[in-house]
């Protein structure tokens, strides 16, 4: 990746949304497309942010709190508030933020460059031509698209078991299925991650839930009422998980570029499903990127 420029691996195809414009608006486009998170422009086309659902889920609730769907006027006073909320301000990032810093990289610097800002944590590199506008989106997944791709690449490193990654070893963040979706999100939010463990009342690893999952929502009435439901009733039915010790680093990567994902839980008995950890896709590129060979 040292000699290949980001534009090169870089997403083209970019929704975004301008400060300006309504909650409304940028609800929509993100529940089209089936994404958690747009970059933001002014007026002039530069760059100043993302926003993501969660912006707008913790909003909504700052609206709602925990009234009652009964109480006269609450459809209207949703609907309205959507209407003439402006982004700019719900939008939680800046230069400075903890969960979603503004983190860019310029048109011209190379993958590796891109890649270690991911291993240190970054969700997601807006890249900027000279003008600071937005020409392409560096996501986790494109640069495990490419891992994929150049597998052959990583040699004996492909082969290397989860037991010997250190990450393998981390804290496991988890919430019990009847926590409520609102409180779950609410979790994700205040720890700081990518997504939870959802277990069963015996432990059991069910399934994941994370910020892409927000897309349940929807900004009617029925829609805000499942903040209110169990977990249960909205996760994803597929768990995506490996065995320990058997799983290598290139099967999570096979997994997560197949599955599009990008958590995959660990478990040592498929009989019991306890998961005993979670490897994230900034685990896996800060994997790669620990090696001593370059990737061509």
């Amino acid at each position: 990746m040292e000699s290949i420029k980001v534009e090169k691996l870089a997403e083209t195809q970019i929704i975004s949304a301008q400060i300006d414009d309504c909650v409304d608006d940028v609800f929509q486009k993100l529940f089209d497309h089936d994404i958690a998170c747009v970059p933001v422009h002014n007026n002039l086309g530069i760059f100043c942010g993302f926003i993501e659902m969660l912006d707008i889920i913790a909003w909504i609730v700052s609206i709602i709190g925990e009234q009652a769907f009964s109480d006269p006027g609450f459809d209207y006073k949703i609907s309205n508030a959507f209407r003439t909320t402006k982004i700019q301000n719900i939008m939680q990032t800046a230069p400075t933020s903890r969960r979603n810093p503004c983190q860019c990289i310029t048109v011209g610097e190379t993958a590796m460059a891109a890649a270690e800002l991911l291993a240190k944590g970054s969700r997601r590199l807006a890249v900027l031509d000279e003008n600071k506008h937005v020409v392409g989106m560096l996501t986790h997944s494109c640069i495990l698209q490419f891992l994929f791709d150049h597998i052959d690449d990583l040699k004996e490193k492909r082969h290397k078991r989860v037991w010997e990654m250190p990450e393998t070893n981390k804290f496991l963040f988890s919430a019990v299925e009847s926590l409520r979706v609102l409180d779950a999100f609410r979790l994700i939010k205040l720890l700081n991650v990518g997504g939870i463990a959802i277990l069963d009342e015996n432990e059991r690893l069910v399934s994941n839930l994370s910020s892409v999952d927000i897309n349940i929502i929807k900004k009617d009435l029925e829609g805000i009422r499942a903040l209110f439901r169990p977990v249960s009733e909205v996760y994803s039915k597929e768990l995506i998980y490996v065995k320990f010790p058997e799983a290598e680093l290139e099967d999570l990567i096979r997994l997560m570029v197949e599955k599009n994902v990008h958590r995959i839980y660990v478990v040592y008995d498929e009989q019991e499903m306890q998961p005993s950890s979670v490897l994230t896709s900034t685990d896996i590129i800060k994997e790669v990127m620990s090696r001593d060979v370059p990737i061509n």
